[in-house]
C-alpha cells in the first residue's frame, strides 16, 4: 500500500531448471504471513513453460536459449519475442534489482554471481556488491564477456541493478536448496526495507566448515574471481578429488583423468561444483 522499491524476480528461464520457480511460490507464499512494508515485488515464476515440461534447457519449439537473447526482439523468433515481452514489462516498472534465479551442475553450492564489472556503470557495480552480500552466499564475479544477451547483463548494462544467483542442482527441486533461496532473497528485501522479518531459520550454505578468516560469506565482503581451470587435455574417465563448497589452496589435487592425467588447483579458491559428466573431454570445463 505504502510506495517504494520495486523488485523482480524471474525464475525457469532454463526449463531443466525448476528450483526459481519454486523459490518464487514458497517465498509468494511466506509473504502471505510477512507482508511488505513498502514498494512492491513482481516475478515471473516460469518463463520457458515448455521447457520446463520436456526437462530441456532450451526453447523446445525452437532450440533457443532464452538466457542469450535479451532484450529481445518484437517481431523476430518465438524467443526473442518471450524475451522482448519479458524485458519490456520488467523495465516499464523501474526495478531498483532484478533478481534471475537459476540452477547450476548437479553438484553444486548455491551461490550469487555478479557479472563482469567492466560491463556496467560503476555505482551499478557498487550497489550490486552490496546486495549481493546481503545474500548470505558466496559471492562471484562473472568474467566471461560472451554472457552480454543475458538478463542480468543486459539489465546491468543499462544500468539497472541484477544478479544471478545459482540455487544448487538442476533437473531436480532441492528443498534444502528452496530454503537457502527464499532466505538469500528476503535478505535482500530487508536491505531494501521491504520487510523486516526473517521468514525462515538460516539453512547452512555450505556442507563444510569454512572458518570466517577465509573471507567466505558477508563477514569480510569478499567476492571471489570466478575460474573453471583447471581444464583435462586428453579423452578419460574423471575421478573429482573435492566436494562443492570445499577450500582447496594453489597446488591442490582436484581430479584425474583415466589414472593418466593429474589435474591441480590454479588458485587458492572455493569449490561451487563439478561436472555431471563421467568421461572428460580435452578442453571442456570440469569444475
Amino acid at each position: 500500500k505504502i510506495a517504494g522499491p520495486v523488485v523482480w524476480l524471474t525464475g525457469v528461464l532454463h526449463g531443466d531448471e525448476p528450483g526459481g520457480g519454486a523459490v518464487i511460490k514458497k517465498l509468494f507464499e511466506e509473504l502471505e504471513k510477512v507482508e511488505l512494508l513498502k514498494g512492491s515485488l513482481q516475478a515471473f515464476p516460469i518463463i520457458n513453460e515448455s521447457g520446463l515440461e520436456k526437462k530441456v534447457r532450451e526453447l523446445p519449439e525452437t532450440g533457443e536459449d532464452l538466457n542469450r537473447l535479451f532484450p529481445g526482439r518484437l517481431g523476430g523468433t518465438i524467443g526473442e519475442e518471450i524475451t522482448y515481452q519479458v524485458w519490456q514489462t520488467i523495465t516499464a516498472s523501474k526495478p531498483v534489482l532484478v533478481l534471475d534465479l537459476h540452477n547450476d551442475w548437479v553438484n553444486s553450492i548455491p551461490y550469487t554471481l555478479i557479472d563482469d564489472q567492466e560491463n556496467m556503470l560503476a555505482d551499478t557495480y557498487d550497489k550490486l556488491k552490496q546486495i549481493a552480500l546481503a545474500t548470505g552466499l558466496v559471492v562471484v564475479q562473472e568474467n566471461i564477456k560472451t554472457l552480454g544477451q543475458t538478463l542480468s547483463g543486459s539489465l546491468t548494462k543499462s544500468g539497472i541493478p541484477a544478479l544471478t544467483l545459482e540455487l544448487g542442482g538442476a533437473h531436480v527441486i532441492d528443498e534444502k536448496n528452496v530454503r537457502i533461496g527464499v532466505n538469500a532473497i528476503s535478505r535482500t528485501l530487508g536491505q531494501l526495507g521491504l520487510i523486516t522479518e526473517k521468514i525462515f531459520p538460516e539453512v547452512k550454505t555450505l556442507d563444510v566448515e569454512v572458518p570466517l578468516s577465509s573471507g567466505v560469506g558477508v563477514t569480510t565482503g569478499k567476492i571471489f574471481n570466478y575460474s573453471d581451470e583447471p581444464r583435462p587435455t586428453m579423452v578419460g574417465r574423471l575421478q573429482i578429488l573435492v566436494k562443492p563448497g570445499q577450500m582447496v589452496k594453489k597446488g591442490d589435487l582436484v581430479a584425474i583423468i583415466d589414472n593418466e592425467e593429474k589435474l591441480f588447483a590454479t588458485n587458492k579458491a572455493i569449490v561451487l561444483g563439478f561436472t555431471d559428466e563421467t568421461i572428460a573431454q580435452p578442453g571442456k570445463e570440469i569444475l
